[in-house]
């Protein structure tokens, strides 16, 4: 504390304060010592962005995917600045990838589904952007990825 304050607290103190009024008058004193010491911690945390919320750096989206300063929705991809979901691809097993931060991607590809490397080949990545991959999964022949 400075000498103004702690002579400022001494001269209440002085001038006839109830016990209350003095006990107050110290914990104020303490409890802002202690904060200025320590620091006071920000009031609300930033919250990342949602689907279609603006982001960049400093605020980033949920998902985990910003293109173009907006935030895309859960599985979706940034394609030439715009979120688009993932085309189905080439194959007719539907891969599913379960990224680090709990966001699942599918992807239809050719590949061995008993293979973990094949499936990894695929969903590694697919989930760059969500933290890094988590677990895979795969359905071999699934109508999902029936070409029409």
């Amino acid at each position: 504390m400075c000498d103004n304050g702690f002579d400022g607290i001494s001269r209440q103190l002085a001038a006839g304060t109830t016990r209350r009024q003095a006990l107050r008058l110290i914990a104020g004193g303490l409890g802002a010592s202690v904060l200025s010491v320590v620091g006071a911690a920000p009031a609300v945390a930033e919250r990342c962005r949602r689907a279609g919320e603006r982001c960049n750096a400093k605020r980033p989206c949920c998902t985990g995917v910003c293109c173009g300063n907006m935030c895309c929705a859960d599985g979706q991809v940034c394609q030439s600045g715009v979120c688009a979901d993932p085309a189905p691809g080439p194959g007719p097993n539907l891969v599913i990838c379960i990224c680090t931060d709990g966001t699942h991607l599918n992807a239809c590809a050719d590949i061995d589904c008993a293979s973990g490397i094949a499936q990894d080949s695929v969903c590694g990545p697919l989930c760059v952007p969500h933290g890094g991959e988590s677990a895979t999964g795969c359905l071999p022949n699934d109508a999902t990825c029936a070409v029409a």
